[in-house]
């Protein structure tokens, strides 16, 4: 892969990853790469939509979670915790925390239904 087409591919990942983090609709990538496509980045039509999103944040989550795994299977001790909450009575949220004393990062997930 050239790098011009792999600095483009990096860009949508980090859109769809952004979408993802700050829990924001999948509606709002395609925002994102206007944005990103304004500021001077080329972005292929075929990448510019809902699916496109969904398929880098399954491979995004995918390599989170394989992380995640592996951090659990060589640590001698870890914590999990598991905490749910409820806005408004139509917005549930789960929040997962696991800590491993063989490492300094924690890993955090957050999902909104």
């Amino acid at each position: 892969m050239r790098s011009s087409e792999r600095q483009k591919l990096n860009q949508l990942f980090r859109n769809a990853h952004a979408v993802g983090k700050q829990g924001r609709p999948i509606s709002d990538y395609t925002w994102l790469c206007n944005v990103t496509e304004a500021n001077g980045t080329e972005i292929v039509q075929t990448y510019r939509n809902s699916k496109a999103a969904v398929d880098f944040l399954s491979y995004i989550s995918g390599a989170e979670k394989d992380k995640t795994v592996e951090m659990i299977r060589s640590a001698q001790h870890y914590s999990l915790l598991i905490d749910g909450s409820t806005a408004l009575l139509t917005s549930q949220e789960i929040s997962k925390k696991v800590s491993s004393s063989a490492l300094p990062t924690t890993a955090r997930c957050r999902r909104g239904f």
